[in-house]
């Protein structure tokens, strides 16, 4: 593992703890999504996670020690952004997002016996425009076929 990967690794652990001991409800989402289920070959300029509304303004606080950038609406979404050793964690959510546990395209991956919540990969398929992404997406979507 290369040390870009592993540095991405270290900060989503410590984020997956953060929200576990605060029982915040989360999914990895975006091109995080692809990442947390192993998918590699691309560059990930941040870290995409989303949060259930009831617990934004909560996750906003119990990330003051990083400096949040104040929430702001863009989309129909609520977002802030902070850095954790260089690198951008921005979080989101939307008053839709009343349950993420009711959430089908929400699943758990397991790394390094920690469970880790994120948007589905076929989730992803369906929404990204990228067509190298697709591919990424697709080639992993066989070879995962192929190992079971």
């Amino acid at each position: 593992m290369d040390s870009n990967t592993k540095k991405w690794w270290e900060i989503i652990f410590k984020l997956v703890n953060d929200f576990e001991e605060n029982n915040i409800k989360y999914s990895f989402d975006a091109s995080t999504s692809l990442f947390v289920h192993g998918i590699n070959g691309f560059e990930m300029d941040d870290l995409d996670i989303m949060i259930q509304w009831d617990q934004f303004e909560t996750v906003h606080q119990m990330f003051k020690k990083y400096s949040p950038s104040p929430t702001n609406h863009k989309r129909g979404f609520w977002h802030f952004r902070f850095y954790i050793d260089d690198r951008e964690v921005h979080i989101m959510s939307s008053e839709q997002i009343k349950d993420l546990e009711e959430d089908p395209e929400r699943v758990n991956v397991d790394k390094d016996d920690k469970k880790i919540w994120s948007k589905s990969i076929h989730f992803y398929r369906r929404y990204t425009n990228d067509y190298y992404l697709q591919k990424l997406i697709d080639d992993f979507i066989v070879k995962t076929k192929l190992e079971n």
